[in-house]
């Protein structure tokens, strides 16, 4: 995950799925769980960021659960997370 903090009151969350992960189903299977567990974190992500989430190849086989957990922790690592909006 790649984070640009910028002075805008937008945040903009961009992916990044390679071709590494096997074929466009799967890559779009990826791409769309990331922008569901994303969206569930929207309301704590702190504005004015810019966002990138890149996909490993564990992510072609993970599950929505491991994907969302794997993208708490990103996200709380980056400091992006808001601690008082839970």
């Amino acid at each position: 995950m790649y984070v640009l903090a910028d002075n805008s009151p937008n945040t903009k969350i961009g992916f990044s799925v390679s071709k590494k992960l096997g074929g466009s189903v799967t890559r779009n299977r990826v791409r769309r769980l990331l922008a569901e567990a994303v969206r569930s974190f929207l309301v704590r992500i702190k504005p004015g960021n810019h966002i990138v989430v890149v996909a490993r190849v564990k992510a072609g086989t993970a599950t929505f659960l491991d994907i969302t957990a794997a993208l708490e922790a990103a996200l709380s690592r980056s400091g992006v997370l808001d601690a008082h909006n839970l």
